[in-house]
């Protein structure tokens, strides 16, 4: 809809079956910071990268507050060129997935993988916590 919060134009079937029904807490204003891959590289070489999952792992309620930012698909921290944007999150059962989001057809595209699903090409951008 014009007048939606967020403009998301897909969602994948993995998102539903392992983030349905699960509580998400109010955003409180996380501190994240992000890099371009420079590589192509397989999730556990980025965990690595970022000194493992605790610095990795980043919440959907860090993800929706950035794609609210950028609802229209304006310039912003997320990439809006069709390339993803991936964070690590926990599922409903406390796995850690890579979720990713990239702007197309006028909407924000949201899809999840299993951790070392894929190979995410180089120049996608990976958020993660920043440290304190």
């Amino acid at each position: 809809k014009e007048d939606a919060r967020v403009k998301i134009s897909y969602v994948g079937s993995n998102f539903h079956a392992w983030f349905d029904e699960m509580e998400i807490p109010d955003f409180a204003g996380s501190e994240l910071r992000y890099q371009a891959l420079t590589r192509n590289a397989y999730d556990r070489d980025i965990l690595t990268a970022l000194v493992g999952e605790a610095m990795a792992e980043t919440g959907l309620a860090d993800l929706y507050w950035l794609m609210k930012e950028q609802k229209n698909g304006e310039a912003g921290v997320l990439l809006t060129d069709g390339k993803t944007n991936i964070f690590y999150v926990r599922d409903k059962n406390g796995i850690l997935r890579a979720v990713y989001v990239a702007w197309r057809g006028g909407g924000w595209y949201v899809g999840v993988f299993e951790v070392d699903d894929d190979r995410w090409r180089s120049s996608r951008r990976v958020f993660s916590r920043s440290p304190r």
